[in-house]
């Protein structure tokens, strides 16, 4: 499992490097690698939180 702290760091650079994207294309890399990193965001917090206990093997 990947620390929060990695997801914020990863999530903190993409939208730097969005911020400085210059082609259409570039954007929307970044805007996937957003939307992937998103969800690993909302796979942790549901592996933390105490519903995601209760449905754990």
């Amino acid at each position: 499992m990947i620390a929060t702290s990695t997801f914020i760091e990863r999530m903190l650079a993409l939208h730097k490097n969005l911020a400085s994207a210059r082609t259409p294309q570039e954007k929307e890399s970044v805007q996937r690698q957003i939307q992937s990193t998103d969800g690993g965001i909302d796979k942790l917090v549901y592996e933390l939180s105490p519903e995601g206990d209760n449905n754990m093997g």
